[in-house]
């Protein structure tokens, strides 16, 4: 029996990484950027991947200025499913 495949993926998003959908996506570089974090964050809400966040993001995620892209951003990272602490 294949062990490997009962593990889930998992994958740490960093805070940069949780704001591209926010940036103009006129660019094709960001516009494609964004889809790959969209897609790996809607494989991470099917829970067929583990989105791991950490206090780091949440205290960079605090500190976003914008209060709009902070709540926004937020979103995206409150579908983590295990936690990092310092």
């Amino acid at each position: 029996m294949d062990k490997t495949k009962n593990r889930q993926i998992k994958i740490y998003l960093d805070v940069c990484c949780l704001n591209r959908p926010f940036d103009d996506q006129t660019q094709d570089t960001i516009r494609l950027e964004s889809e790959a974090v969209l897609t790996i964050l809607t494989r991470c809400q099917r829970r067929e991947w583990q989105l791991i966040g950490s206090e780091v993001v949440d205290f960079e995620i605090s500190h976003i200025p914008d209060n709009d892209r902070r709540q926004k951003t937020s979103v995206l990272a409150a579908i983590t499913t295990f936690k990092v602490l310092q």
